[in-house]
């Protein structure tokens, strides 16, 4: 038999179930563009991006035992979406006890146009008709009813957009949970409103200014504070969703802090997590907050009166009056070498000459690796694998240092003779231990400090977007400022040095001293030789010039004497 369908949006089986199947109803879509024209008049003119993404369809009382039950079995559902504005319309703008016969809703009009529908379809087929036949009186229906237009496409009411009319608009608003302001609309699919994120903080830093975890016996747990918690914070903020979330104390070292979030022991990680490459094996990160890089710290004695000649106070004194007799030395050979016009000897005295006052100056994380230097860096820290796998220090030479109270210490009982640091430690360090340390050496790219998520998360890309936006509205160089001034004890600046300490002694490259001398004098040896054999008639005849000289010079003095004798 064919069926007529009154409601928006019916739950209907295949088409091959019920091929007589006629929709007498507007397509939901006008219901929900409606809808969207409502919204679009409430924003006004400022863009919010809003769009319907859901839409749901109640049961009636009848039609189900516990009414109230499926019902928040259904919002149960949208829930679990990103949606967090609702808007509910009454299924019929006017409810059925209000609906009067001279003015009966949109509803009654169609049901009668669907019942004269019928009606007319049978007067226009014969008796004894088929169901198939009937129906397709019923699809070549045209006519005005009551409800508007009947005309058919493809089983389903030719689209014709309705008048809609409101009736009632609930006025005060009553936010859930009794806020006063504004709620942001949806949130992230990636969480439970009712179960707040487990986000990692580390609690055994060795700088406690990005994230501090104090205990307070009077609530009998723990609040954490510091200048990564508070980009944090700012950065939550900027996010389109609110963000449920409980900062966790984490005891172990900033890798295993990264391998829970790959776990899910915790949903992410909050601190001065640096960027690395072999860390993305376990999680995503989001935009660096802060530039990083790897630099190394040493002992100075810097004197603002002598800035001029700092570069002075690279070697020792011993060690520039070495360094400038062996470079006299070679280049009196060179200047030796060239009048015994023997080309390759100059070549080889130019490039020894070079290859020492390149060595000279000699990178001073060599020198550390050569002299078997003890290096410090924080414990916990990636620096120590860095070390070892990357710049070559043995284990034993790395003392691994908890707070960054602890490195003056170790400098001045000379546990270590250089600490390495990520940037922003540094800077922290030397702004409260400015006098008599210096950043040095070049800086190692590194790729900054970042939030920790999931592998897959979406949180890592709207993190990113609300970082960029705290740095561009300027609140994280504010931040970052605070940061220094609160821990700057120090009223003069750094200064800078290229040397492992204050000054450079000779030691370090003494062997280097004994092989280009050695060499210097072996060449210095074969070019007197070469120009001793090469002008010896010359030589020999300028000693009889002087034999004359000397002579005649003494034969003229004794006259001399004798006439003044007389």
């Amino acid at each position: 038999m064919p069926i007529i369908s009154l409601t928006s949006s019916p739950s209907i089986l295949p088409t091959y179930q019920l091929p007589f199947f006629l929709l007498m109803a507007n397509d939901i879509k006008v219901n929900i563009q409606c809808i969207a024209a409502i919204v679009n008049y409430s924003d006004g003119e400022k863009v919010v991006g809003s769009e319907i993404d859901h839409h749901l369809s109640f049961p009636s009382q009848s039609s189900v035992s516990e009414h109230n039950g499926a019902i928040e079995q259904e919002l149960r559902k949208l829930r679990s979406n990103s949606n967090r504005v609702f808007i509910l319309v009454q299924s019929s703008i006017r409810y059925a006890e209000e609906e009067e016969y001279s003015n009966p809703s949109i509803y009654a009009l169609r049901a009668y146009d669907a019942a004269w529908t019928i009606a007319e379809a049978m007067d226009k087929s014969p008796a004894n008709a088929t169901s198939k036949e009937l129906f397709k009186q019923m699809l070549s229906s045209n006519f005005e009813g009551l409800s508007g237009r009947i005309r058919f496409r493809n089983t389903t009411l030719l689209k014709h957009l309705p008048t809609f009319q409101v009736i009632n608009v609930v006025g005060p608003i009553y936010w859930p949970g009794g806020l006063q302001t504004v709620p942001k609309g949806w949130t992230s699919f990636e969480f439970d409103e009712d179960k707040p994120l487990k986000i990692g903080v580390p609690d055994r830093g060795a700088f406690n200014l990005f994230v501090k975890v104090s205990y307070d016996q009077g609530i009998n747990g723990s609040y954490v504070t510091g200048f990564s918690v508070e980009v944090f914070e700012a950065v939550v903020k900027r996010l389109p969703y609110r963000l449920p979330y409980v900062l966790v104390p984490f005891y172990g070292s900033y890798d295993d802090m990264v391998e829970q979030v790959y776990s899910k022991d915790l949903d992410a990680a909050v601190g001065d997590t640096e960027i690395m490459a072999y860390r993305y094996q376990y999680a995503e990160f989001s935009q660096p907050y802060l530039e990083s890089g790897l630099i190394m710290v040493v002992t100075a004695k810097p004197d603002k009166s002598k800035e001029r000649w700092v570069f002075l106070e690279t070697f020792t004194r011993r060690m520039w009056l070495i360094t400038i007799a062996i470079h006299t030395f070679i280049g009196f050979v060179i200047w030796l070498i060239e009048h015994a016009e023997n080309p390759d000897l100059t070549r080889f005295g130019a490039v020894l000459w070079f290859s020492v006052t390149v060595l000279f100056f000699e990178h001073n994380i060599d020198t550390l690796l050569r002299t078997n230097a003890s290096v410090g860096c924080n414990r916990n820290s990636f620096i120590v694998g860095y070390l070892i796998n990357v710049l070559g220090f043995k284990p034993k030479n790395i003392r691994k240092i908890d707070s960054i109270n602890d490195y003056p210490d170790a400098f001045r009982n000379g546990d270590i003779q250089a600490a390495f640091f990520v940037v922003p430690h540094a800077k922290v360090f030397l702004a409260k231990y400015c006098k008599g340390f210096t950043m040095t050496g070049p800086t190692f790219k590194l790729g900054g400090f970042g939030f920790v998520f999931p592998k897959g998360s979406r949180l890592a890309f709207e993190f990113s977007e609300a970082i960029l936006k705290v740095m561009e509205n300027g609140e994280m160089p504010r931040l970052e400022e605070y940061l220094l001034i609160s821990n700057n004890s120090c009223s003069q600046s750094t200064g800078v040095s290229d040397g492992l300490s204050s000054s450079l002694g000779p030691r370090p490259v003494a062997g280097l001293f004994f092989v280009s001398g050695g060499i210097s004098a072996f060449a210095f040896l074969v070019a007197t030789v070469r120009l001793a054999r090469r002008h010896q008639h010359f030589i020999g005849a300028k000693l009889n010039g002087l034999r004359t000289c000397a002579f005649t010079f003494l034969t003229n003095c004794t006259q001399f004497v004798e006439f003044r004798f007389f």
